[in-house]
């Protein structure tokens, strides 16, 4: 019997039994809550795959998933290969 939890509380988020979030909030809240997400022991499902534009936050979410128990996923599809583009032509791009 599982049901649905929706807050804009990030503590009671957190506070509350569950154990696979679903992000669907946008790039900004993988970068600043992902990691209390995966630290907990929780999986996170990000849809916001733009993120992970920076390897960085892909290598560190990843390490903190493997060293908490949870697990790192990441969605395929139109809706995360859209904000995947998006964020990619912000990046600059050199000529070689």
């Amino acid at each position: 019997d599982s049901k649905a939890f929706v807050t804009h509380d990030l503590e009671a988020f957190l506070a509350a039994d569950w154990n696979l979030c679903v992000e669907a909030a946008g790039q900004a809240w993988v970068r600043e809550h992902g990691r209390r997400v995966l630290t907990s022991g929780r999986s996170l499902l990000v849809t916001s795959v733009g993120a992970f534009t920076d390897d960085a936050l892909h290598e560190e979410l990843s390490t903190l998933a493997a060293g908490s128990g949870a697990r790192l996923l990441i969605a395929a599809g139109a809706m995360p290969g859209m904000d995947w583009m998006s964020s990619a032509a912000l990046e600059e791009v050199v000529e070689a």
